[in-house]
């Protein structure tokens, strides 16, 4: 339903909003408001938004607030950069609450069966999962996993496999606009390695990265890549 008020302090109101929003043309909007480059990704398909928007007009600037959900079910999502390009199906599930520009949000998000390509390294059919809440910029990271069945790359000449990688976090920071990142444990397993543990610190425009390992089998590692004779 719409509602509108005129006068010296203007109103809208939509309650019970259902629309379909095309991701291609959407995705700069939603880019803009995250304060992030909308960079070169494509987006197929629509998302299902339902919920109420309401605004007022304060004599210098209009004021939204909002209760939305968007929805994603399978949609084919692909990018491409100078050095990097790749693609998958996306799922995801946004909802957003309260007085703009400080909403309310949280999001949980997934892709599978995705392709990556970066130089010489390749990625087929991997998994990811992701869940976040915050306001406003912030977000506190819940999960952050991957899976990855074989990675290859190039290396003096050769071409390494690694396979059975897996990766998993369940704390962090992220502050968009500002774009600091910080995950302070990530788990690492695969086939050559396991009992790693990866930390990340980025922000303004600098990384920082530990790593920790118990048993994580340095000799066959080396002797794989052929650092070592077998």
């Amino acid at each position: 339903a719409f509602h509108a008020v005129t006068g010296a302090k203007p109103e809208v109101q939509i309650t019970g909003l259902v629309l379909q929003m095309t991701l291609n043309e959407a995705w700069p909007l939603v880019a803009d408001a995250l304060r992030v480059k909308p960079s070169s990704v494509v987006f197929g398909g629509a998302a299902d938004v339902t919920g109420n928007l309401s605004g007022i007009f304060d004599g210098e600037a209009w004021q939204w607030a909002c209760d939305l959900q968007a929805r994603l079910k399978g949609n084919d999502v692909s990018f491409m950069t100078p050095d990097t390009q790749g693609r998958g199906m996306v799922l995801a599930d946004l909802q957003v609450k309260g007085l703009f520009p400080a909403v309310e949000t949280t999001l949980t998000f997934a892709v599978e069966k995705a392709d990556l390509s970066w130089k010489s390294m390749g990625v087929k059919s991997a998994k990811a999962a992701f869940s976040a809440s915050g306001k406003g910029p912030d977000f506190q990271v819940q999960q952050l996993a991957f899976q990855v069945p074989q990675v290859e790359f190039g290396l003096g000449g050769r071409r390494i496999k690694v396979s059975d990688i897996s990766a998993e976090s369940r704390s962090g920071m992220i502050r968009f606009g500002q774009t600091q990142i910080s995950l302070p444990r990530i788990d690492i397993r695969t086939s050559l390695m396991g009992n790693l543990q990866l930390s990340v610190d980025a922000h303004d425009g600098q990384a920082g990265f530990g790593l920790v390992g118990k048993e994580v089998r340095v000799l066959h590692l080396a002797q794989v890549l052929s650092l070592i004779p077998p």
